[in-house]
């Protein structure tokens, strides 16, 4: 059996996010906020909010700055 040992995944972090969170990072990455963008899906600013924790926790970012700017060094962001 073989291991790779010390071999880091290639993927841009944002690869790792759900559909939904892909679409929730998007939106926040062009300013919009929880409630608009809860609004726009129709769905509850807490469940938004709640996408919004899984996304930064998965993308360790702390906060939306840090989102946008790794949204626009990817091209996923004017």
């Amino acid at each position: 059996m073989v291991f790779e040992v010390g071999l880091t995944d290639s993927r841009p972090l944002h690869s790792l996010l759900s559909e939904r969170e892909f679409s929730v990072f998007e939106r926040l990455a062009q300013g919009a906020n929880v409630n608009d963008i809860a609004q726009q899906l129709a769905l509850s600013s807490k469940t938004i909010s709640t996408h919004k924790a899984h996304l930064m926790e998965k993308m360790n970012l702390g906060n939306v700055a840090d989102l946008v700017r790794y949204a626009m060094q990817h091209g996923l962001a004017d």
